[in-house]
Parts: C-alpha cells; sequence; structure tokens
C-alpha cells in the first residue's frame, strides 16, 4: 500500500507569517540569538537609548504549562529582564482576539498581585524594588471612548494619586498603528521614540514582506538589525511547519470570527424583533385594548405583557 503524502502548504510569492502569530512573535522577539531585536523594541517602549539597554536585556523563563483556569490568566508570551539606569521586569503578550481578551485588565492586575505584587518589609529599600511593566499588543482598543493607540495604566487611589510608578500596563492596538501608518496619520501625534514603536507595532500587521520592509526602514536603529529582521521573516515564511501552523491557525481564527459575527447579527436581529414587539405592546395598552387580546397577538402570557407595560412605566 502506497504512502499517503501530505499536500505541501507554501505562502504566496512575498507572503509572510504577520509578527503578531504567537510563534512568528516569539522568533523575532524573544529569540536568545539575536537579543538586539527585542533590544530595539524596549528601547522605544521605554524611551532609553538602544545603547544603554545593549547588553543588559535577557529572557526570562516562562512558566510551565498552565492547567487551571486562574493560572490561564496568567499566560505569558515573553519574560525579560532589564538591567539599566533602572531594573525592570517586563511581561508581554500578544493579544488579537477581543472577544478572549475582553478582561484583559482586569487579568493583568491579577498578574500583578499574583507574581509581581510589591510588599514592602520593614527595612528594605523601596528603589531595590524592580519596575514592573506588562506591555500588551492587541488588535482592538481598551477604552472605546478614549480610542488611544498608545495607552497607559497605573494605580490609583479614590482621589486620583498615584500609589506607585513601580507598577505600569502598558496597552498598544498594533491595528490601530497600522492604520495610522497606512493612512500616514502618526507624524506629529507622537514622540519620536513613540513614532518608531507605532512603525514597529504596524510591521507586526502586515503579511507581504515587501510592505514589511517598508515599514522598518523608516525605525530608527542599526541597518544590520533591519537587516536581520528581513532575514528572520523570509527565514519564518520557508518554515514548512511554521506555515502549516500558522494557516491552521488562521482558518480557526476565520470559523471563530465567523460564528461571531453570525452570532452578533443573530443577537441584533432578535434584538430588533423584541423592540418591535415591545412597541406593539404598549401602542395596544394605549389603546386600552384587554390584556389577554394583547397577549393573545404578541404570542406571550398575560404575565409578560403585564410585566413589559410596568418596566415601560418605570422607564
Amino acid at each position: 500500500m502506497g504512502k499517503i503524502l501530505k499536500k505541501k502548504v507554501n505562502l504566496k510569492e512575498g507572503e509572510m507569517i504577520p509578527i503578531f502569530y504567537d510563534s512568528a512573535f516569539k522568533i523575532m522577539y524573544a529569540n536568545e540569538e539575536h537579543l538586539e531585536i527585542l533590544t530595539v523594541l524596549l528601547s522605544k517602549v521605554l524611551n532609553v537609548d538602544y545603547k544603554i539597554l545593549e547588553g543588559n536585556v535577557s529572557l526570562l523563563p516562562l512558566e510551565s504549562t498552565n492547567k487551571t483556569v486562574d493560572e490561564k490568566k496568567c499566560e505569558k508570551d515573553v519574560r525579560v529582564s532589564v538591567k539599566a539606569d533602572r531594573d525592570y521586569n517586563i511581561t508581554i503578550e500578544v493579544n488579537i482576539r477581543a472577544k478572549k481578551y475582553q478582561n484583559i485588565i482586569d487579568r493583568n492586575i491579577y498578574y500583578m498581585h499574583k507574581d509581581s505584587g510589591h510588599t514592602l518589609k520593614e527595612g528594605m529599600d523601596y528603589d531595590a524594588i524592580p519596575y514592573t511593566l506588562l506591555i500588551n499588543f492587541n488588535n482592538f482598543f481598551i477604552n472605546h471612548k478614549r480610542k488611544l493607540a498608545i495607552e497607559e495604566f497605573i494605580y490609583r487611589d479614590d482621589c486620583g494619586y498615584r500609589l506607585t510608578e513601580k507598577d505600569r500596563i502598558l496597552n498598544i492596538n498594533i491595528d490601530e498603528c497600522y492604520r495610522l501608518w497606512y493612512n500616514n496619520e502618526y507624524q506629529g501625534k507622537f514622540e519620536s521614540y513613540e513614532e518608531d514603536l507605532v512603525l514597529l507595532c504596524a510591521a507586526m500587521m502586515v503579511d507581504n514582506e515587501e510592505k514589511f520592509n517598508e515599514i522598518i526602514s523608516m525605525v530608527e536603529m542599526k541597518p544590520e538589525i533591519k537587516v536581520l529582521m528581513e532575514g528572520l521573516v523570509k527565514q519564518m515564511s520557508h518554515d514548512e511547519e511554521l506555515v502549516t501552523g500558522y494557516k491552521t491557525w488562521k482558518n480557526e481564527e476565520e470559523r471563530i470570527q465567523s460564528s461571531i459575527i453570525k452570532e452578533e447579527r443573530r443577537n441584533s436581529f432578535n434584538e430588533g424583533i423584541a423592540q418591535n414587539r415591545k412597541e406593539m405592546i404598549l401602542n395596544m395598552h394605549k389603546d386600552n385594548l384587554a390584556l389577554d387580546l394583547i397577549a393573545k397577538y404578541a404570542n406571550l402570557t398575560i404575565e409578560e405583557v403585564k410585566e413589559i407595560i410596568e418596566d415601560n412605566s418605570q422607564e
């Protein structure tokens, strides 16, 4: 009996695996052999000169496989230690499904209290406590009113005073960063280091090598690091196992997204029907139609009709 040949999965010419894809992100930014790429990213996030961070960035081990629901709240993509003008413990996460990560702030606060909460004991030097920074690369806004591409969260008390400078949460909407780059709207809105950060984030969203190279060419960094980043992108595009994993993940994401859209449309449709039925009931009640007749026409019980009428009178 002959062997069953697996169909080889390839990317189209010039196509690339987006850096936001978990495995691709780790190859680019959690590569022990190429920490200079991660150092560039952190220099833009921290607004610290690359030369100060160079050689002072090291990866921390990730925790063992999560088992419980609570432990899953603390899933991490990259953990970093930075020894420079300040000591930092930095956690980086890539969250690109809004439905799954809608409680992202609660999850981050849970993480900080569980693993990085600071307890200042008697005689302990406050300055010796490292700075803890959580960086979330999302493709959605955390605050839909402000809609900021880069948004920082800190601990404050009821009066608005900052409780500590040691803990920060940074949420970056990489999809918005891409939009700002694509429409050339980022210039003048950010500091120069933030502009570079916006560009690096925009580069995480593209699936085309030419676009990726165009974006990072505008970021201030050593030319050899740009060449290295371009090389890694090309290398990933020819990694059959990685490409197969990405294609499988992409199909699953599209299926999930399709289900979400269908669910939202169904809910919207049902809400529309419910609203029309409510208006019909209230109009019939206004015309002094008997409750049993209203219930019959609305296909509801008399108790349900009464509840709708009473709720409306309280509004």
